[in-house]
């Protein structure tokens, strides 16, 4: 009697045993295997994305833009938005494209221009609009951000009160920020003081500083990320960033290229091409800019079709 309720009390721990096995098996291969959720779905591309130039005028077309960018599930995002106040200063719009394309472990690079040098080369087309040194010749810039103490300072509160704000959002979002200066006419001894005094007013805080300079001026210091505006990889860059800013694109499939226009395969060819030489690249749209007039704040700015749309996540999640 005693020997068979041992046996059959063996027989059921041996059971229980297996049992208990069966389900730390399971529960290993859930915890090892788990994901957030969207996270495996991701495309592990080089940096890439599209241009928010405009972005602080228009809160819709900026969220839609950022919304289309998270839709293309990329892995490593990028972005740039003029920040010096051309398009006004509207903080909440980067901060609704800095949630969503940090979410679900994407990584974001935001880059910021903290002076357009275009308005800087035909400065009487500038003037009384908004931005910092708007309508501003490039030469007096760089003569005065050296030797005019009130010009210095008046720098340092536009990036202390503009700058410093997005950076301190976006690191706290996990975001990389980079700052840089759009087109910047700059000489030598001009790009090293809006360096030094841009580094002073952020604070030692971890941000990428970027040089994308015009007309000849091809000094980066050390520690410079460069930044080319073209569509040809021969005059491209290594480890930088390479913007079709300028560049027309048909963005439409269904449209005829024109004699002045990218296609967007032409356009796959370029990222792509620039990825391999390990540079985020930046694709830019001129009909999201803006139309109707030359004062950035009295356009009107319209967001992708559902057509131009698919275009674009085609193209951003090309090889």
């Amino acid at each position: 009697m005693y020997r068979f309720q041992l046996s059959g009390y063996i027989t059921e721990m041996s059971n229980l045993l297996k049992m208990s096995a069966r389900l730390l098996l399971l529960a290993i291969l859930i915890i090892t295997s788990y994901q957030p959720a969207g996270a495996e779905v991701l495309l592990d591309k080089p940096y890439r994305g599209i241009s928010l130039l405009q972005c602080y005028a228009s809160r819709t077309q900026c969220r839609n833009l950022c919304n289309l960018l998270y839709k293309a599930e990329l892995k490593n995002n990028i972005v740039a938005i003029i920040a010096d106040g051309t398009f006004g200063y509207n903080l909440a719009s980067l901060a609704y494209c800095a949630d969503v394309l940090t979410l679900d472990q994407r990584n974001l690079k935001v880059l910021m221009y903290a002076h357009s040098g275009p308005a800087a080369r035909v400065p009487r087309d500038y003037r009384g609009q908004p931005g910092w040194a708007a309508g501003v010749p490039a030469r007096s810039i760089n003569w005065r951000i050296q030797h005019d103490k009130a010009f210095q300072d008046s720098y340092r509160a536009h990036v202390r009160e503009r700058i410093r704000p997005a950076v301190m959002y976006l690191l706290a979002k996990g975001a990389q920020p980079l700052v840089g200066w759009l087109e910047d006419n700059f000489s030598e001894n001009a790009f090293v003081w809006f360096y030094v005094l841009t580094a002073e007013e952020l604070g030692g805080l971890p941000v990428e500083y970027v040089r994308n300079h015009v007309h000849g001026h091809q000094f980066t210091p050390v520690g410079v990320t460069d930044e080319v505006h073209t569509i040809d990889p021969d005059e491209g860059i290594e480890n930088g960033i390479t913007f079709n800013d300028g560049f027309e694109v048909q963005i439409n499939p269904c449209m005829k290229v024109k004699d002045s226009q990218t296609s967007m395969a032409d356009l796959e060819e370029v990222q792509f091409n620039m990825g391999l030489q390990g540079n985020a690249h930046i694709n830019w749209f001129g009909p999201y800019q803006g139309r109707g007039s030359r004062h950035p704040l009295k356009r009107k700015f319209r967001s992708p079709t559902a057509c131009e749309e698919r275009a674009i996540i085609k193209l951003l999640r090309s090889r």
